[in-house]
Parts: structure tokens; C-alpha cells; sequence
């Protein structure tokens, strides 16, 4: 067991070294000035410039990733703990792109000149770049609230702050919102009232994914990866049972998935081959484990898809 591992640890370093050496990572986005609220595109390409092929290596939810001032997308990834092989042939390149919406995100958190790193984990692969953009005055925040507090003692502060509350599940006695804020710095906002007693947490709705993935090579275009399925859970919220139900394309392999927030494999639903062009149903049943926020993820062999899933114990 132990020569097994330290041959598997030996081959990823082997692998990782050709990767360093005949990558090439660059970081780009859609303009170098941008205005007040506008948003941005952030895109991170690696290419194979040479007559040799190469692997990178990653989960399916967190490979090439960047970071912007001290914002880095890898830490605010659900990162599934499974991971895939990318063959990076000749004259390949693959492009990661991202989009961030000030609205949202409450970036950027600072005024003028932003810094922007790309970079692929677990490789020195590393690119940065430097663009100007105004500081924003707003973004969402996820608020626990805790038990007891009724709407009626928040009204003041909600007005106040110009809240607009996007979402709200009741947990037990508790509960939980999203709150767009418009005209505050969300993240002054955020530690200004960490110690009010009246919430349980307050943290900024900076989770990220993939826009779009993208491989094109140098005599070929390839359009990107479709979604070869479609899939939809009810109830959501549920207490303790939920269903999920898939249709895919084509026949293929596929694996339906529950992670924790933390990207810990928590149950595997199903794993096998589905037939194309039907519709099936799969019971999820969370008895036994804590109520809060779960991560679905299902995947066949040419993509990979998640959803939250809401816990009400």
C-alpha cells in the first residue's frame, strides 16, 4: 500500500513537472478600464505550445482558478473531493472563464488599480495582470438569524442599509436570507454587526464556478461544453426526504452525488449507466444528518453540474 502511494505521489510530481514546463497559463479581461458597476470577465487559458502531450490535474470543480486583490476563487469553490485527468495534446489550448457581478459579489473592494493573478493549483503555472475599476457600494450577504428574531426587529436596520431580500428559508426557529445591500461596503457592513447578537452569521455570496469551459485547437474551433442533461430536485427545501430527477441526452456513464459545504462526499446516490432520452427518478433521504445547506452534483462523462440543497431538520 505504501509503495502504491508513494508511486502514484511520485508520478502526479512527474506529471505536474511536464505540465510547468510545457504550459503556458495567461490571464485576461474583457477591458482594462471598467465603469461603475459594470461587470466583469475573467478568463484563464493554458495552452500547449509544443510537439508533446501533457496531463493536468484537478477536481472536477476546481482547476485553473485566480485571484482578484484578496479575493481567491479556489477558497470560494465548492471543491468535490473527485478529481479528473485533462489531456492537454499539441497545439491545445483550454480557456477557464468566470464572470463577477459587482451586484452580487460586492467587488470591487477596492478603488482604482485591481490586481489579478491566474494560476492552476498544484503547478507554478502563474500569470497577473492589472486593470482599473472603481470601488462598489453594494453586494449580496447571507445572514443566519437567530432564534427569536422576528422580521419586525430587523425592519429598521433592513431599511436603513436599503436591503432587498433575495431569499428566505426558515430553519427550525431560525433562519436564513440573502440580502442584496445597495450604497454600503458589504464587507463594512459585515463587521459592523458580526457581533450583533441578533444573527447567528453574516458573510458575503462569493461562491463561484465555472461560466464556461472551452478547448480549441490550432486548426480547430470546439464549441463549448454542453450540458448533456437536465436535472431538478423537489421539494427544496425538505425535511427529510427530496427527489431528484434526471433525463440525459444519450446513454453514458453517470454519477449523482451529496457533498457538505466543505466538499466532504457525504452519500453516494447513484452510479452507473443511464439510458438517453428517459426520465429517472433518484430519493435522497438525509435522516441522520444535520440540517443546513448540501451541495448535489451530478456528472456523466462530459460534464459536471451542482445545486444547493436545503436541509430542514
Amino acid at each position: 500500500m505504501f509503495r502504491k502511494t508513494f508511486f502514484s505521489f511520485i508520478f502526479v510530481l512527474f506529471v505536474m513537472k511536464i505540465a510547468i514546463a510545457q504550459g503556458k497559463l495567461k490571464i485576461t479581461t474583457d477591458t482594462s478600464t471598467y465603469s461603475y458597476g459594470q461587470t466583469i470577465k475573467i478568463q484563464v487559458s493554458v495552452s500547449n505550445n509544443t510537439d508533446s502531450s501533457f496531463k493536468l490535474i484537478g477536481s472536477s470543480s476546481c482547476q485553473a482558478q485566480f485571484i482578484l486583490n484578496d479575493y481567491n476563487s479556489y477558497e470560494n469553490t465548492i471543491c468535490t473531493t473527485d478529481y479528473i485527468e485533462i489531456e492537454m495534446n499539441p497545439g491545445v489550448t483550454r480557456i477557464w472563464k468566470w464572470t463577477i457581478n459587482p451586484e452580487r459579489f460586492g467587488f470591487p473592494n477596492i478603488d482604482g488599480k485591481q490586481i489579478l493573478i491566474g494560476y492552476y493549483p498544484g503547478t507554478e503555472m502563474r500569470d497577473t495582470l492589472e486593470f482599473e475599476a472603481p470601488l462598489f457600494y453594494g453586494g449580496q450577504i447571507k445572514v443566519g438569524i437567530a432564534k427569536g428574531v422576528d422580521d419586525s426587529d430587523l425592519t429598521d436596520l433592513k431599511d436603513s442599509l436599503n436591503v432587498e431580500v433575495l431569499e428566505s428559508i426558515d430553519f427550525d426557529s431560525s433562519r436564513y436570507e440573502l440580502w442584496r445591500i445597495t450604497g454600503f461596503l458589504i464587507d463594512s457592513v459585515i463587521l459592523k454587526y458580526s457581533t450583533d447578537p441578533r444573527f447567528l452569521y453574516l458573510e458575503p455570496d462569493r461562491m463561484i464556478q465555472f461560466d464556461e469551459v472551452l478547448v480549441t485547437g490550432l486548426n480547430h474551433n470546439f464549441p463549448a461544453i454542453e450540458k448533456d442533461f437536465t436535472f431538478s430536485v423537489y421539494p427544496n427545501p425538505f425535511n427529510p426526504t427530496t427527489t431528484i430527477t434526471l433525463s440525459l441526452k444519450k446513454t453514458q456513464y453517470s454519477e449523482i452525488t451529496v457533498y457538505n459545504i466543505l466538499g466532504q462526499l457525504i452519500r453516494n446516490v447513484y452510479t452507473g449507466s443511464l439510458q438517453g432520452q428517459k426520465k429517472y427518478s433518484f430519493s435522497f433521504d438525509a435522516s441522520g444528518l444535520a440540517g443546513g445547506v448540501y451541495i448535489l452534483q451530478i456528472k456523466t462523462e462530459n460534464f459536471c453540474d451542482r445545486k444547493k440543497l436545503f436541509y430542514l431538520k
